[in-house]
């Protein structure tokens, strides 16, 4: 189910992808140069430098994550804060436990 929702996501770039491809058609003859056995080492180096399989692979990874709807993500924000708060109040009062405590050891 993921993976077809994928698909349909990416079916307008696909078309825009190939109208693209389509219009520069007539300008191939300016890749010649590029298809030498030099041109496709140094252009292997600089996909690795600039990391464009790390960011293919991002993009497929969140492709394929399963979102919360929006009561799923409601409810995971109100725990989040329900613990901030809670978390909060115990550091406070440790905070103001241990600051009398020094002030009485030490004043």
């Amino acid at each position: 189910m993921v993976r077809t929702s994928a698909r349909k996501a990416s079916t307008p770039f696909r078309a825009l992808f190939r109208l693209i491809g389509r219009l520069l058609r007539p300008f191939r003859f300016l890749l010649s140069p590029f298809k030498t056995r030099p041109a496709r080492f140094v252009g292997r180096i600089l996909a690795k430098v600039i990391l464009v399989q790390y960011f293919r692979n991002a993009w497929k990874e969140v492709r394929q994550v399963t979102w919360p709807d929006r009561k799923q993500t409601f409810q995971l924000t109100l725990a989040v804060f329900i613990f901030a708060v809670v978390f909060g109040l115990m550091i406070a009062i440790t905070d103001f436990g241990l600051n009398a405590a020094f002030e009485k050891i030490l004043l």
